[in-house]
């Protein structure tokens, strides 16, 4: 397809991914064919020195998909012992607007169709604090904040506003839940009557995991999916 039709590539990008067979999946949402693979070769191999990432911009929805393609990346090598982030990185990194290093994660229908299902069926998800609180008197210095990667091998922090859904949290429960290293254990913590365990992701943050969330995230993965999935068919 022409780059300008390149929104009729989410519904074989979702098939190839459902089906496991995420390089396919990879290079399309990349843009890569057969006639410039020995090109983007070099643009992933020699980061800033080629004009791809304009000639190939990435559009929100296909950053979306660049997230969960390595979200599930993540969730193969943690079944394969390749480690509890292995993966999961990268998914933040799309998340953040790759490359174009946004601010705040750009705003799509998903995220909101998130937020309202989980809000929804309030009493079983609660527990998750997958949506920014809303805090009176919160300034910008309260909002929820994670360190990301970013070009050239350096790091940085991107917030998430308050009351919106939290990809970043929702990134590091599917690394516990499909890898989780009991090693990283700080402590057992205690919240609604349910045994937790602290499980510290990085340098600066801890997440609280408990066993009994597992079923709890595998539907939003699907709630996700499904979603994707109808936005693909209207865009066809």
């Amino acid at each position: 397809k022409h780059k300008d039709d390149k929104n009729t590539l989410v519904l074989p990008i979702l098939i190839f991914l459902l089906k496991g067979k995420l390089d396919i999946a990879h290079e399309l949402i990349l843009g890569v064919t057969t006639q410039n693979i020995a090109e983007a070769e070099y643009a992933a191999t020699h980061p800033g020195e080629t004009s791809w990432s304009v000639d190939h911009a990435l559009t929100t929805i296909d950053d979306i998909l660049h997230c969960i393609v390595h979200r599930f990346e993540g969730i193969n090598k943690s079944k394969e012992g390749g480690g509890i982030y292995a993966g999961y990185d990268n998914a933040k990194f799309w998340v953040a607007g790759g490359d174009k290093g946004l601010e705040y994660v750009a705003d799509h229908k998903l995220w909101h169709h998130m937020k309202e299902y989980v809000t929804k069926h309030h009493e079983r998800f609660h527990c998750l604090g997958l949506v920014a609180p809303i805090i009176q008197g919160c300034t910008t210095r309260d909002e929820r904040k994670y360190e990301i990667i970013a070009s050239k091998g350096k790091k940085r922090f991107v917030p998430v506003k308050a009351g919106m859904w939290d990809e970043f949290r929702f990134i590091d429960l599917c690394a516990l839940r499909y890898g989780c290293d009991i090693d990283k254990k700080e402590k057992d913590v205690s919240h609604d009557d349910l045994p937790q365990t602290r499980i510290k992701i990085n340098s600066s943050q801890t997440l609280d995991w408990n066993e009994q969330w597992r079923d709890l995230i595998d539907e939003l993965q699907l709630v996700q999916i499904e979603y994707l999935l109808r936005y693909a068919f209207k865009l066809v």
